[in-house]
């Protein structure tokens, strides 16, 4: 009893999601990703996603109204930074298209060995990794969120990921 008490009051004591504004967009990233200082100018935001299977990492990417490349580009671009894992056929990908707000959303998710690494620089291969990528159309340009990191982490975060999907708005509404 008393360890539901507990229970029910972290919950209600638990912190917002912490919120993202990138270009016309509004959204609230999960709040078990621990914001990181970016590695990169090129990274709106950067998250580490803790995990049993060790920690992934989510990075938020603006480049501004008409970079980026297309949909289709960075979704072939992810993909490709994937192979099978040992003894599988295919990576097994998945893309879908989805409505959030005003928004389009493209979600794709890969599963192999993840190529690790900056384009055209040296790789790291690393097995038994995953992606869950989030593409969001908005009339400033495109913000692509990428989370990447071991299959079991990433799965976990998938809930996480879901809603921050559910909380995109254009312009703030």
């Amino acid at each position: 009893m008393l360890e539901a008490a507990l229970l029910s009051l972290a919950v209600a004591s638990a912190p917002a999601a912490a919120p993202l504004s990138v270009a016309d967009l509004r959204m609230s990233a999960p709040e078990e990703w621990l914001s990181k200082p970016s590695s990169s100018s090129m990274r709106v935001a950067q998250y580490e996603v803790p995990g049993k299977a060790g920690a992934a990492e989510a990075v938020v990417y603006y480049f501004g109204a008409g970079q980026g490349g297309s949909v289709d580009d960075n979704v072939a671009r992810w993909f490709g930074q994937f192979t099978p894992d040992a003894g599988a056929k295919d990576i097994a990908s998945v893309r879908e298209k989805r409505e959030a707000g005003e928004a389009k959303v493209t979600v794709v998710r890969a599963r192999g060995v993840y190529q690790s690494g900056m384009p055209m620089g040296p790789k790291t291969p690393k097995p038994g990794h995953a992606l869950y990528g989030i593409i969001i159309e908005s009339p400033q340009g495109p913000v692509f969120v990428k989370l990447t990191g071991p299959a079991a982490t990433v799965d976990a975060a998938a809930a996480g990921c879901e809603a921050l999907i559910k909380s995109i708005r254009l312009g703030g509404k």
